[in-house]
């Protein structure tokens, strides 16, 4: 009556039986199924776990229960995709301790393409903030996957940066694909399903726990081939995906940041225990074997259609520019742009190599 993914779906709605202990079954018995069809002496033999533990396995196997979750899948256009599915992305197969499935909301994109984590804390800096949407960028530019946590700052940014570019992005959540959290990031979420996908292994309506995003993490890194930590503590949730890249054998990188600033303690740590160094985008295509796009290179000088590559803001900003020197205040008069947005136009265009800056904060075409 039911298929292999519908079981491994109800396994995975047990919340308070873990991930080590869901695929402790399944190794012992074989398939959801059956452990769907045993009982609670043969189940007790296999994991050690709490009596209420064991109820909810027995409790929860029966058709009603089933069908009410199916149907609210279907009504809410979630897709459960268990790990025996051939949807099931092989990168997250291999890991240790994978999730029996994953819910998903829009498209699991190809993952043989290479992907990248880009992950970072969310009290970022304006800095950190536009390099992450750069290398987010400049990487969709070379068909790579842009992976990360939708959360507030450095994660958000990098999904815009792969948005710009009309380019795949997944979202990794701690809580039910059909909560957005953070709230306020309703938008970016629908955009991001219209790109890729957003994929949790908790079932819809489960509420976001702190407990819940450093296993989310392993998740990040486990669809990824590479790692991009920007800004965060020792003890931060980047520092978390970092060491589980790590522990999954994928490449970590990390930028550079300014020593006195508590969030630049995490990539500059990474850097000290053998982290790659990231200053360009190039240095990551180098590491994963990837031949740059030469014609999306957004940094050519020989380009002559180099203002197609911008942004509105930044084209703006660079139109108004010459050879000789032009300073912030007649770039505010010339193009009535908010201030603090001006100076984020700026950092940007010149992170890309389109500008420079001079004495006097004053800055003038490359």
């Amino acid at each position: 009556m039911y298929t292999e993914n519908d079981y491994l779906m109800w396994l995975s709605c047990i919340i308070n039986l873990g991930v080590d202990k869901r695929n402790q079954l399944l190794d012992y018995f074989g398939s959801a199924e059956d452990i769907w069809k045993s009982d609670r002496d043969e189940i007790s033999k296999v994991i050690n776990v709490k009596e209420n533990v064991l109820h909810t396995i027995i409790r929860t196997k029966t058709n009603e229960l089933m069908e009410k979750r199916l149907s609210l899948l279907r009504e809410k256009n979630i897709q459960f995709v268990g790990v025996s599915d051939i949807l099931y992305p092989d990168k997250l197969r291999v890991i240790h301790q994978p999730p029996v499935g994953i819910y998903v909301i829009g498209s699991i994109p190809d993952f043989t393409f290479p992907s990248v984590a880009i992950v970072g804390t969310r009290k970022c800096s304006v800095y950190g903030k536009d390099i992450a949407y750069l290398f987010a960028r400049e990487l969709s530019q070379n068909n790579v996957i842009i992976v990360s946590g939708m959360a507030e700052g450095i994660d958000s940014a990098a999904h815009r940066g792969a948005l710009a570019e009309d380019n795949v992005t997944v979202a990794v959540f701690g809580n039910g694909v059909d909560i957005c959290y953070p709230a306020f990031n309703k938008e970016l979420k629908e955009k991001i399903i219209q790109n890729g996908c957003v994929i949790s292994e908790y079932p819809p309506g489960m509420a976001p726990k702190p407990y819940h995003f450093p296993a989310r993490n392993r998740i990040i890194s486990g669809l990824s081939d590479a790692a991009v930590i920007i800004e965060g503590s020792e003890k931060s949730g980047s520092l978390i995906t970092a060491n589980h890249a790590l522990e999954q054998g994928r490449d970590v990188f990390a930028v550079p940041g300014d020593i006195t600033q508590k969030r630049s303690d995490g990539p500059n740590k990474l850097l000290k225990q053998g982290a790659y160094v990231l200053t360009q985008t190039s240095d990551i295509l180098e590491v994963l074997r990837i031949e740059p796009e030469q014609n999306n290179k957004i940094n050519s000088k020989n380009n002559k259609n180099i203002t197609q590559a911008l942004a509105t803001d930044e084209k703006l900003l660079y139109d108004c520019m010459g050879e000789n020197p032009i300073s912030v205040d007649e770039l505010f008069i010339k193009t009535q742009m908010e201030l603090n947005n001006l100076q984020c136009v700026l950092t940007m265009l010149e992170i890309k190599g389109f500008i420079q800056k001079v004495s006097g904060q004053r800055y003038m075409k490359v």
